[in-house]
C-alpha cells in the first residue's frame, strides 16, 4: 500500500540511512592510507676547520715554544749592537773530573760608538801553569792605531801594533772575532730544543728566559764547540736571556766531555751589558805601547 504524507517522508529516510551504513560496512576491507615516506637523510658536509693561529712572537724569531726563527733573533741581537757601546765579558771553562779547573778562559770588552775598543783576556788553570803559557793578553785601538799588550807568568810585557779600528761599529779583532756574541748565541740556541721557561719586567721590557737540553743539532754543536767529532760530548744544556726587541742578554752552554779518566764539565758563558752607555778609556800602559810598540 502506498504512503504518503509523514509517513512516506520517514520511511524514505530510514532507507537512505539504511543504504548508508551497509555502504560504510562495505568500506571495512579498504587498505588504510600508507603513512607518510619519511624525507631521505642527507650526511651534511664536513665544516673545515680554521687553520691553527700561530703562537704570538715574543720576540724576534721566539715564540713560547722556542726559537721558530734563529735568523730573525741573531739579525735583531746584532742591530742593537750595531753603532752603539756595549760591554761584553764571555768565560770558557774546563773542570776536570777531580774538580781541578783545567783551563779557564775569561774575555772581557768594551766597544764604543764611535768604533773604539778595548779587549783583555786572562787566562789560568793547570794547562797554563804546565805549559808556562801567557796568562794576559789587551788589545786597544782607536781609529788611528791600535796595540796588542802580552803578559807571561813571570810579569814581563811586550807590545806590538795592529790595525786601527775602523769606527763602523764593533771591530772584529783576534782576541773576539764575533764582538756581539751573535754567532755562538745562534749556534747555542740551535745546538737544543729551548723553550720558554720563565719572564720577568726589567728596565720598561719584557725579557725571556730561555731553557733547553738534549742536542737537535750536530752541525751546531760541532761549530759552537770547534769540534769535528762531538760523540763524546753528554748532558748538554743552554740557557739564555732574551729581551722582547730580540737583544740576548746573557746564555750560558754547558756539557760533559767523555775522557778515559771520567767527564770533564765544560762551560761557556756570555754576558752584555750597558748598551748605549759604555766609555772605552785608554789603558795605562798605552805610553809604553807607543815607545815599544
Amino acid at each position: 500500500m502506498r504512503r504518503s504524507g509523514p509517513e512516506a517522508s520517514t520511511h524514505a529516510v530510514s532507507a537512505l540511512t539504511l543504504a548508508c551504513l551497509l555502504v560504510l560496512a562495505g568500506c571495512s576491507g579498504l587498505t588504510a592510507p600508507a603513512a607518510p615516506t619519511p624525507a631521505e637523510t642527507v650526511t651534511p658536509a664536513p665544516v673545515p676547520s680554521p687553520p691553527p693561529t700561530p703562537p704570538p712572537d715574543l720576540a724576534p724569531g721566539l715564540t713560547a715554544s722556542g726559537v721558530t726563527d734563529a735568523g730573525a733573533l741573531l739579525a735583531a741581537h746584532r742591530s742593537h749592537l750595531e753603532g752603539t757601546s756595549f760591554r761584553t765579558n764571555r768565560t770558557v771553562s774546563r773542570t776536570l773530573p777531580d774538580g781541578t779547573v783545567e783551563s779557564r778562559v775569561v774575555t772581557r770588552a768594551r766597544f764604543g760608538a764611535d768604533g773604539r775598543y778595548h779587549v783583555v783576556r786572562t787566562i789560568d788553570g793547570a794547562l797554563r801553569e804546565r805549559l808556562g803559557t801567557v796568562a794576559r793578553v789587551e788589545q786597544y785601538a782607536t781609529s788611528e792605531r791600535g796595540f796588542r799588550r802580552r803578559v807571561v807568568d813571570d810579569g814581563n810585557a811586550t807590545y806590538a801594533t795592529v790595525a786601527p779600528a775602523d769606527g763602523e761599529g764593533p771591530q772584529p779583532t783576534a782576541l773576539l772575532p764575533g764582538p756581539t756574541a751573535g754567532r755562538e748565541v745562534l749556534l747555542a740556541l740551535s745546538a737544543v730544543n729551548a723553550t720558554v721557561t720563565d719572564r720577568e719586567r726589567a728596565d720598561g721590557e719584557w725579557r725571556y728566559r730561555l731553557a733547553g737540553t738534549g742536542l737537535r743539532s750536530v752541525a751546531a754543536l760541532r761549530s759552537l764547540t770547534g769540534r769535528s767529532d762531538v760523540a763524546s760530548i753528554a748532558n748538554l744544556s743552554v740557557t739564555a736571556v732574551v729581551t722582547e726587541s730580540g737583544l740576548v742578554r746573557s746564555y750560558a752552554v754547558t756539557y760533559a766531555d767523555r775522557r778515559e779518566g771520567g767527564l770533564v764539565r765544560v762551560r761557556r758563558a756570555g754576558r752584555i751589558a750597558g748598551v748605549g752607555a759604555t766609555d772605552v778609556s785608554r789603558p795605562d800602559w798605552y805610553a809604553t805601547a807607543l815607545v815599544e810598540g
